[in-house]
């Protein structure tokens, strides 16, 4: 674990084309802030050097955090790491994180074989005994009056 100074707030927003992060940094330099991504997650940091202090200033009130941050997120699934752009200005640093395109699913047609030897295929006498739902059984095929659905495999 990393022990970090301060934490900088963030927004995390989406839209149909990317995800996008934004940190408050004020007062932090562009080359004091590293954005890098590893095994899916996203980490900015940084730090923000704190002013030098004149003696003859007297300070009331000092609120401000200064030294190193960090925040770390976990990638969704949809993000295109290798498009991955980020931005700083104005104080703000933004990450922008596109949405990878899913591959358009077109139907395949499976062709469906009636195999000669199966007892369930009636054979040369018509008779399904033994088969579920077939004359001379009492059970109900397991999906007889069942809705289909799709099922994740």
């Amino acid at each position: 674990m990393t022990v970090v100074d301060w934490v900088p707030t963030v927004d995390v927003a989406e839209d149909e084309k990317e995800h996008l992060i934004k940190a408050e940094v004020p007062e932090v330099d562009k080359k004091d802030v590293k954005v890098t991504v590893q095994d899916g997650v996203l980490t900015i940091q940084g730090v923000r050097k704190k002013e030098i202090e004149e003696k003859s200033k007297r300070f009331h009130r000092i609120e401000r955090s200064y030294g190193t941050f960090l925040r770390s997120f976990t990638l969704p699934e949809n993000a295109a790491e290798d498009r991955m752009r980020a931005e700083f200005k104005d104080g703000m640093l933004l990450v922008h994180l596109p949405k990878a395109e899913k591959p358009k699913a077109k139907p395949l047609e499976v062709k469906v074989e009636q195999p000669d030897s199966h007892p369930c295929a009636g054979g040369p006498s018509g008779s399904r005994a033994g088969c579920p739902g077939g004359r001379g059984s009492r059970r109900q095929h397991p999906l007889r009056g069942h809705r289909a659905e799709v099922m994740r495999l």
